[in-house]
């Protein structure tokens, strides 16, 4: 019997071509998803931006603009987890179905099959700053010598 269906993460797969050109590397996209807040997580956001601008700002790196973009969606996330467990305290039926949604959700995985074992953040947990999260920044010589090192699609050829 195959593993129950699950959901795979927001972001293209390990095995794209865009992480060559990404500001951040697969695994740290995957970091930067499971920092999120777990409504966040429950509605699948993409914790990438892929432009230098946000909300109508231009910022003179996209590192700059994915910091901005990651403590700005983070904050207004942590601000509503509490009130929706207010809502869901006084009896709001939409909140509390929601709210058991989230505390009961898929956790994402890079192969698309349901994690039994997996940590689900809890509801209303606070999440780490986006400042210890690292962000590389490529060069065009990282970018060559990156694109020389393994082949962009290496299932393919083995």
């Amino acid at each position: 019997m195959p593993p129950p269906k699950g959901r795979s993460f927001p972001f293209v797969p390990r095995q794209s071509a865009d992480w060559l050109t990404c500001h951040v590397t697969y695994d740290q996209a995957v970091d930067m998803f499971f920092n999120q807040t777990a409504t966040q997580q429950h509605l699948g956001h993409d914790p990438l931006v892929y432009s230098k601008v946000f909300r109508g700002v231009t910022y003179a790196t996209i590192q700059e603009a994915q910091q901005v973009f990651t403590e700005t969606m983070n904050a207004e996330y942590e601000a509503r987890e509490p009130r929706d467990l207010a809502d869901e305290n006084r009896g709001c039926k939409a909140s509390k179905i929601f709210n058991d949604n989230i505390r009961n959700r898929i956790v994402l995985t890079e192969d698309g099959l349901e994690s039994l074992t997996a940590y689900r953040k809890p509801f209303g947990e606070k999440c780490v700053s986006p400042l210890s999260l690292k962000v590389r920044n490529l060069n065009v010589a990282e970018l060559a010598l990156a694109r020389l090192k393994k082949p962009i699609l290496p299932s393919l050829f083995s």
